[in-house]
């Protein structure tokens, strides 16, 4: 799967606040986060940071895709490539066609926990309304 999706209709959701809690979630966890808004979608990259990245020089991060206003959310997170904040124009396939934005790999496994409690987290606050 490339992709995991959830949409949150008549919640009332601040798409800021949503976002926000995305980094924060990111940063407590350990990761090198950059957020980027184009357009009405707020894309938030999340790595690990340290030596063995670097020199394995790999370019693969969470990806999370907040589109949508407070009664009508959607958010897509998945594994995709690391584009730095300079290369904005590349990011701009988001609106388009989600799809081309996440990876199908094999390794994807890595993240799945991440997603997991990410997902649970952010449904929790959601039906807490934040």
């Amino acid at each position: 799967m490339r992709y995991t999706e959830r949409q949150y209709i008549g919640k009332n959701v601040d798409v800021e606040k949503l976002k926000d809690l995305i980094v924060l979630f990111f940063e407590d966890e350990g990761f090198v986060v950059q957020e980027t808004k184009l357009g009405g979608a707020r894309i938030v990259e999340a790595r690990k940071g340290g030596i063995l990245r670097t020199l394995l020089s790999t370019d693969k991060c969470i990806k999370v895709v907040i589109k949508g206003e407070s009664n009508d959310v959607e958010v897509m997170m998945g594994v995709g490539k690391w584009i730095p904040v300079d290369e904005n124009e590349s990011k701009k396939d988001v609106s388009i066609v989600p799809s081309k934005v996440f990876l199908e790999i094999p390794e994807s496994l890595w993240a799945y926990e991440i997603e997991h409690h990410l997902w649970v987290n952010l449904e929790r606050n959601v039906e807490m309304g934040f």
